[in-house]
């Protein structure tokens, strides 16, 4: 019996269509994902002194987003991460930092780890709350 061979299925979604290609505001975008990561900073009483580290890790992201460094598609995702962590959905927004550390780890090496300590801090946080509950 022959095989038939189909073409390949074309993918129409919106995440098919490059990144590059989307409009965004990146100043707008960064200030929204500033607020909500210096938001959940100083709401974070408990990180003590870790909290200027982080604080100062996210200026580092700040100035290299003003500045042009950080492509469309790395804004997107912390856009994503930043909004992941305001809805307590920190597994979300570890599972978005683990996979922009595979695709851009040379552009976000000097800051991510602020932000991954502020992801962790939540993780550990919405854990006790959990147990709280219980």
């Amino acid at each position: 019996m022959p095989t038939t061979l189909l073409p390949p299925m074309q993918n129409t979604s919106l995440e098919a269509k490059s990144q590059e290609d989307i409009e965004i505001d990146s100043a707008s975008l960064l200030k929204e994902v500033n607020n909500i990561l210096v938001g959940l900073l100083e709401s974070s009483h408990e990180l003590g002194a870790k909290a200027e580290s982080i604080k100062k890790k996210i200026g580092i992201m700040e100035e290299m987003w003003s500045s042009g460094k950080l492509n469309k598609q790395i804004q997107i995702q912390m856009k994503d991460l930043a909004c992941a962590l305001r809805d307590h959905n920190p597994g979300k927004a570890d599972d978005i930092h683990k996979a922009l550390m595979v695709d851009h780890v040379s552009c976000i090496s000097t800051w991510m780890p602020g932000v991954k300590q502020l992801i962790y801090h939540c993780i550990a946080r919405s854990e006790l709350l959990a147990i709280d509950k219980e």
